[in-house]
């Protein structure tokens, strides 16, 4: 569900296209005794094969959003970072390539935009599709501060 789509509207129209549930009649019902649209939020939400009515809609209405495994290979530039993220998660890659590019953002991180590569660490790691730019760096620098601090 992207931000701003978070509508019951929206939601019944992706479950009906995709054909996410066999009796969708049952699902309205439920998700309305459930005042399923006053709870839902962004994020990407799995609904594994096999899954009953009750538990899609207790998963949206409770938030689980299943997590983003992102394999981050070997970055030369901040452009190929920007783009890489922007295609695995909700921000586009303009969005993550302006928080890379501005020095207030990263005074934070204690790097400026020429130096900003050397705190992202090669790594799976797990995110939720709705990470802000500033969330996603905040957890490379961490794990990458940590990786260090073990090995020290």
């Amino acid at each position: 569900l992207p931000t701003g789509k978070t509508s019951r509207v929206y939601l019944d129209s992706v479950v009906q296209s995709q054909h996410l549930l066999n009796t969708f009649w049952l699902y309205a019902w439920w998700a309305n005794r459930q005042h399923l649209g006053q709870f839902l939020r962004p994020g990407r939400y799995e609904i594994p094969k096999g899954s009953s009515i009750l538990s899609f809609v207790w998963r949206l209405k409770k938030s689980r959003q299943a997590p983003v495994k992102l394999v981050i290979p070997k970055i030369r530039t901040q452009e190929q970072l920007a783009g890489f993220l922007g295609k695995q998660l909700e921000n586009d890659s303009a969005q993550f390539l302006r928080f890379l590019k501005e020095v207030d953002s990263l005074q934070a991180f204690a790097v400026d935009t020429s130096t900003v590569l050397t705190g992202i660490f090669p790594d799976t790691y797990a995110f939720y599709w709705t990470a802000t730019p500033r969330q996603v760096i905040e957890k490379l620098f961490r794990e990458k501060k940590k990786f260090l601090a073990d090995r020290a």
